[in-house]
């Protein structure tokens, strides 16, 4: 029987705080400086109690815009080439379509749920959703394909390095295993451990996937090999987000029911230093090249910029009210596909949506 969601309320007010809203950007206003719009060098912060999204300007380490997005986005998925967000909403039941050269909202997609974080195929063609079930959006159509129904109800999406496996993180105990080729649950991988609102990370090669359980406080090492569950690690108070450094010898967990984050080594597969970084982490963003550690801060509003070697705060940005997921596109791709106008073809067929 699935699992519901009858205390996530409750687990939604332990985890955002509350705190006096930053001075920030007018929707569409930018700043005077007019940074770069490449969305090589930018990161995305969905604000859950806001109803926006804030651009942030990683070199510049500043809020450069602020997207109107409503329902209060938790998380979202952006494309490869870094033109498209489809954001997640525990406020409502839509997702909601971001075009990053305009930055405005081009449309929406009705999936009769409340949606908690999505995550975007390798190749763009596919958006995941986490809904009642798994929603499967095709990216260019804008529209629903394929529900996948799991155990429990699913809360964090990941793929695997290559590709070839999408895995659910549900509101209990299980991961589910996706084959993204056939949209097919291929199995169920049991934790014995409870992870109400917990995140997932795979080390670079892909061998290991590490699984917050934040009801627990500890951390769940997968076998990706044999899809089984081979440690279970003590980390800091109610652990959320999870990322793993670019040589794949450590994995750095935020305990958003303290102030700390762990730092585990994944050859012995334990917590080897625990940092208090002063605030609150919830949801942990790695940067590709493995050089900067994104991290918002539960309770203050504010967004960490971090040296994943030395643990070191590099900046600490002003948001606004609960900010959550972080994404940034892939710089490789995005360099080479920035546009320089807005986006034609796909997004030019898209039903604009009022916000």
């Amino acid at each position: 029987m699935r699992r519901t969601r009858s205390l996530l309320a409750g687990f939604l007010v332990a985890a955002l705080g509350i705190a006096p809203l930053a001075p920030v950007l007018a929707s569409g206003a930018q700043d005077d400086a007019a940074p770069d719009r490449s969305p090589a060098r930018l990161a995305y912060a969905f604000m859950d109690g806001s109803n926006s999204v804030a651009v942030i300007d990683l070199a510049a380490k500043k809020v450069v815009d602020r997207i109107a997005v409503a329902g209060n986005p938790h998380g979202g998925a952006i494309t490869p080439d870094g033109r498209t967000i489809f954001t997640a909403s525990m406020g409502g039941e839509t997702v909601r379509v971001i075009d990053t050269a305009t930055r405005k909202v081009v449309g929406s997609i009705e999936i009769g749920a409340i949606t908690h974080h999505s995550v975007a195929s390798p190749d763009g063609c596919y958006i995941y959703v986490a809904g009642d079930d798994v929603v499967v959006i095709d990216s260019a159509a804008r529209r629903i394909v394929k529900r996948i129904a799991t155990e429990d109800t699913p809360f964090y999406l990941v793929f695997a390095p290559d590709g070839k496996r999408l895995y659910a993180l549900g509101m209990g105990s299980t991961v589910a295993v996706i084959d993204p080729a056939t949209n097919s649950l291929l199995e169920t991988i049991e934790m014995d451990a409870t992870s109400n609102m917990g995140h997932m990370a795979f080390r670079p090669d892909g061998k290991e996937l590490y699984v917050t359980n934040d009801a627990d406080n500890t951390v769940s090492v997968i076998d990706v090999a044999s899809d089984k569950v081979i440690a279970r690690i003590p980390v800091g108070k109610m652990p959320h987000g999870v990322a793993a450094t670019a040589d794949g010898r450590r994995v750095i967990v935020g305990n958003r029911g303290a102030t700390t984050l762990s730092v585990i080594d994944t050859a012995s597969d334990k917590v080897v230093t625990t940092r208090d970084i002063g605030l609150r982490p919830q949801h942990l963003t790695m940067s590709r090249d493995g050089v900067l550690l994104l991290s918002t801060a539960g309770g203050s509003n504010k967004l960490m910029m971090v040296d994943p070697q030395t643990l070191a705060t590099v900046a600490t940005i002003d948001l606004w009210k609960a900010p959550h997921t972080i994404v940034m596109a892939d710089p490789s791709v995005a360099k080479a596909e920035a546009p320089s106008t807005p986006t034609a073809g796909v997004l030019a067929t898209a039903t604009p949506a009022s916000e």
